[in-house]
């Protein structure tokens, strides 16, 4: 069972809601994020695994591999690629 936000979003389609990607290649680009596009999760591809914080605590992580509506074009792959 997985959080409230994470279950949200796995059920995207009967809950009615989009999820957006924006990305941003690095913090010396200042403020400005790039817009991807629309995605959605594919299915079964949710996993909870845990991770260590800066103090050695154990915080849960769920991975989930998303599928783009629209693929990204190649010119900005490349660019934050580099």
């Amino acid at each position: 069972m997985f959080y409230p936000d994470v279950s949200a979003i796995l059920n995207q389609k009967s809950n009615n809601i989009q999820v957006q990607l924006f990305v941003k290649k690095n913090d010396n680009e200042g403020a400005d994020y790039y817009y991807m596009g629309e995605m959605s999760p594919v299915e079964g591809s949710a996993t909870e695994t845990k991770i260590a914080d800066e103090n050695g605590n154990m915080l849960p992580v769920v991975n989930i591999q998303f599928s783009m509506k629209t693929p990204v074009s190649q010119n900005i792959y490349n660019y934050l690629e580099a």
